[in-house]
């Protein structure tokens, strides 16, 4: 196992002044969120119980640059870093790999909350249609503006 000291050292620094938890700790709920790409269907199901009044909100969209690369999955029996958008969607061709990741979150407008909708791993600039992404809100009953 390769291990990070100065990340280690930074860590066990931080773990002195504020109170977080362990990393076995952070291992385990890792593995036990669902993180594969697509929209996340547990936050919509989570929105609609919203109150009526926290219900307006805007829609953030961030990309980053990822380095192009395949690795194995010993647990899915695949390998990992090809154009994936998750749900069944098909924009680009299955085997291309990845060089850029894509996340959505909607913000309140009148509360302070922010959550993720979904993250994509992508391969050119393709403009995801917002009105595709505005109609899993509004299932939701969440307002885009």
């Amino acid at each position: 196992m390769i291990r990070n000291v100065p990340f280690q050292r930074a860590s066990n620094f931080k773990r002195k002044i504020f109170s977080l938890p362990a990393p076995s700790s952070l291992r385990n709920w890792l593995l036990s969120v669902n993180a594969e790409p697509g929209f996340f269907k547990e936050v919509f199901e989570a929105m609609k119980m919203f109150p009526n009044s926290d219900k307006d909100c805007t829609l953030m969209v961030d990309g980053m640059s990822i380095r192009k690369q395949l690795i194995w999955d010993t647990k899915s029996k695949s390998y990992l870093g090809f154009c994936d958008y998750g749900n069944d969607i098909n924009l680009e061709p299955k085997k291309t790999e990845a060089k850029e990741a894509l996340v959505m979150m909607v913000v309140g407008l009148r509360r302070r909350w922010k959550w993720p909708i979904g993250e994509f791993l992508k391969f050119i600039r393709i403009n995801m249609n917002l009105n595709f992404v505005s109609s899993k809100c509004h299932m939701a009953n969440i307002t885009v503006h």
